[in-house]
């Protein structure tokens, strides 16, 4: 099992259940605790200002950043 198809399993099992796996190996569980995150962050409720301000300023060093 690849470590897509490990995340659309753990999404899955989140779903339908709730319950939660070890990891694979450790090149799989720093992918999948950002996706952890990344669901727990989904669930904040952000201003539409904050998150234009944000994507503006994260624009910006991304930019910054690739002219170094």
């Amino acid at each position: 099992m690849n470590a897509q198809e490990y995340l659309d399993h753990l999404i899955d099992q989140h779903i339908y259940g709730g319950k939660r796996f070890a990891p694979i190996d450790e090149t799989i569980a720093p992918m999948l605790a950002a996706a952890n995150l990344l669901v727990q962050l989904q669930d904040i409720a952000i201003p539409p200002e904050f998150a234009h301000h944000l994507e503006v300023s994260l624009r910006a060093c991304i930019h910054n950043l690739s002219r170094q």
